[in-house]
């Protein structure tokens, strides 16, 4: 297409505008809260405009078992607690949680929230006690609300004496968590010897119950551990009633969690008289179940030492000012702002300010360069912010009447036809918008030309002729 210059004087039909698409601009911001171990319930109230709410609860760690001859052999390895990761999109800014961080295990004192206890006779060789659950608990404080749980680690199984001498190790506590993404607890582990000689010392708990005394003979048999009690574990089992205390070789301690783990059975005193039985060691207790019934994340076993913790992320949104305009008017026309969101204001740091109106509409009544502000608080975060739109406007409508009109134009408005007619050869036909962009020029030498305007947008256009200009409506 040639391009097509028109003099128009004052009625000059360009404007130009600076403006810049929406791109759903918000500011986040990413936060973290720690909550660490107190030994009583806490409270946490979610804060002001928090969204994407993700809570990480760890379980304590249980006690390691001990023996009286570390030089011979070792109590079992306390079971560690577990991770376990949820998302709350349920929970409103304002609501309160209640928070229960499990305590590791001190000897044979199980840790607060559910750890069992081991067995410690006067004072000596105590079999583990277990970790403590961390749990979430809301809308209430009460145990039926909890929401989500992580187990506890079991304690270890004691060692006492074998009696050639042998090596051996009481029962390892169980993890915290089961395997995979399970939410059972996993099992402590039975005693071990060695020396050349295999003999099972008392069960580590179970998921499906407690572990199993040591068997022997006469007064050594070790007890069966205790069963959990709700979200408590249970204790270990004593070993061998043998009236010497370092031969209490006893199980160790179940973990707290949803369900609290079970105790491992006590072992037997192992004597000459009963060679062949099993050794003086007790086994593990087994890990406390996790819970959860949100949105789940991720879950991971065996991975916290020490006290429980628990970690709230969250992010805040602000809302940002935004602003732009498709199409700049000429002067005396009105054009509606587009700005996001909505209840800010509007000012102008160049040009009139009675051109804008509270409501974003704007009507330039002078050519001009105009600098317009919207300016934004988030009511939420009270974040503030602004954006400017730079217009320069240079078209004029009202200095179309100060042209001769020696031509028409029908219909006015139209949709799909334009008629042009005058009284002499149109000759040279040009539309422009109201922008001043040539949209359509044609050549003609009749005095009625018929025109599609169907590919044009809706709007406002201009036609000019060797006869003057004329303005027309394509709805």
């Amino acid at each position: 297409m040639r391009k097509i210059y028109m003099s128009l004087g004052k009625a000059a039909l360009s404007s130009a505008v600076l403006f810049a698409a929406f791109n759903n601009i918000a500011q986040t911001t990413s936060y973290s809260d720690t909550l660490s171990y107190t030994g009583s319930m806490q409270t946490y109230v979610i804060p002001e405009c928090a969204t994407n709410i993700v809570i990480t609860a760890y379980g304590a760690q249980g006690a390691n078992g001990s023996t009286i001859n570390p030089g011979i052999n070792s109590g079992g390895q306390a079971g560690l607690g577990n991770r376990v990761i949820g998302g709350w999109s349920n929970l409103e800014p304002g609501q309160t949680i209640y928070v229960n961080i499990g305590g590791a295990a001190n000897g044979a004192t199980g840790g607060y929230n559910g750890g069992g206890n081991g067995v410690e006779m006067n004072g000596q060789n105590p079999s583990g006690g277990g970790g403590g659950a961390t749990d979430v608990r809301y809308p209430t404080d009460a145990l039926s609300d909890r929401v989500q749980v992580a187990g506890g680690g079991g304690g270890g199984g004691n060692a006492a004496y074998h009696w050639n001498g042998s090596t051996f190790t009481g029962g390892n506590g169980g993890n915290g968590g089961g395997s995979g993404v399970s939410l059972d607890g996993t099992s402590g582990e039975d005693a071990i010897g060695d020396s050349g000689f295999t003999y099972f010392g008392g069960m580590g708990g179970t998921s499906a119950g407690p572990g199993a005394g040591a068997i022997g003979c006469g007064s050594f048999l070790g007890q069966t551990g205790g069963a959990g009690a709700g979200e408590v574990g249970g204790i270990g089992g004593i070993g061998s009633s043998l009236d010497v205390p370092g031969y209490r070789a006893s199980g160790g301690a179940g973990g707290g969690g949803y369900v609290g783990g079970n105790g491992g059975g006590g072992g037997s005193a192992g004597t000459e008289g009963c060679s062949g039985n099993n050794i003086g060691a007790g086994g593990g207790g087994s890990a406390g179940t996790n819970y959860f019934n949100g949105e789940p994340k991720d879950f991971e076993n065996g991975v916290r030492e020490g006290n429980g913790l628990v970690v709230i992320q969250y992010s805040i949104v602000s809302e940002v000012a935004e602003l732009a305009l498709a199409v700049a008017p000429c002067i005396g026309q009105e054009a509606q702002l587009d700005f996001s969101p909505e209840g800010g204001t509007f000012s102008l740091l160049q040009g009139n300010s009675a051109d804008v109106s509270a409501a974003g509409v704007f009507a330039p009544s002078a050519a001009g360069t105009y600098e317009i502000v919207y300016s934004y608080t988030d009511a939420c975060t009270n974040f503030s912010s602004s954006a400017t739109l730079t217009v320069t406007i240079t078209c004029d409508l009202a200095g179309l009447a100060g042209f001769e009109q020696n031509f028409k134009v029908y219909p006015n408005p139209t949709e799909n036809t334009l008629f042009v007619q005058s009284s002499d050869v149109l000759g040279q036909v040009v539309i422009s918008d109201a922008r001043g962009q040539i949209v359509l020029s044609l050549d003609s030498s009749s005095n009625l030309l018929e025109i599609d305007v169907r590919h044009l947008d809706a709007g406002i256009y201009f036609v000019q002729t060797t006869n003057g200009i004329q303005r027309f409506i394509v709805k």
